[in-house]
């Protein structure tokens, strides 16, 4: 009965996954770049996007889990995830490192094999309307944060008296008219300035915070009110 015994245990050790106890397994990640029009799986390029998507990252519960993949490779393997959920970014950036695509999901990782999502990297094309001018004619100054990780906000979209050219690119008759990537944001400011680049006091100075996650085109109506101008 010993022997019998012996060689029964040996039969289960040697199917594999009770010596493996699997608790760490394989995460792969597909992308498809969604443009602002709602377009899948479209190219790498700015031929549907607003700039070229050179590289992509993985991030796994924040952590940078592949460096800078080329787009074109479609996904990337990651070894030595744990079973259980994970909450998964994938950025696309252009040649400097600007992120103009982004992407979220939450995995459930399995265990004993290969857990695999795609993921929708998108952007999509946002509106900023005053509700009034003091002259449809005057340009807008603004400031747009990109606030999709905590602690880690940045300036995305800005236009002052810093810029040589291009400051003039938004009218109070058209409005702010930009690109992002899917994430969260808040307009810090906008200023109306005339053509010559004087300050009206006339402007939205009060934080507005808005999400962009999907292709659908936000239109964020603001109050301009007739105070200090809200750039110092």
């Amino acid at each position: 009965m010993k022997r019998i015994a012996l060689l029964l245990a040996g039969a289960v050790l040697g199917t594999g996954c009770f010596i493996d106890t699997c608790d760490s397994e394989t995460l792969s990640i597909d992308w498809s770049l969604v443009d602002g029009s709602d377009n899948f799986g479209v190219a790498c390029n700015s031929l549907s996007l607003s700039d070229d998507v050179t590289h992509m990252t993985v991030w796994v519960d924040g952590y940078d889990e592949t460096g800078l993949v080329s787009c074109g490779a479609g996904g990337v393997t990651i070894g030595g995830v744990s079973t259980g959920n994970h909450q998964v970014v994938v950025e696309g950036y252009n040649s400097v490192g600007n992120v103009i695509t982004r992407g979220f999901a939450t995995v459930d990782v399995g265990s004993c094999g290969d857990t695999a999502r795609l993921v929708e990297v998108g952007e999509e094309w946002i509106t900023i309307l005053p509700d009034t001018c003091v002259s449809g004619a005057d340009v807008l100054w603004f400031s747009l944060r990109d606030v999709t990780w905590p602690g880690l906000d940045y300036e995305i979209w800005a236009r002052d008296a810093s810029f040589l050219t291009g400051w003039d690119d938004f009218s109070c008759a058209t409005g702010i008219d930009v690109p992002v990537p899917y994430g969260d944001y808040t307009l810090d400011w906008i200023d109306e300035v005339t053509t010559g680049k004087a300050l009206r006091d006339w402007g939205f100075c009060a934080d507005y915070s808005f999400p962009v996650y999907d292709s659908v085109r936000p239109a964020i109506n603001v109050t301009m009110v007739n105070d200090a101008a809200c750039h110092i």
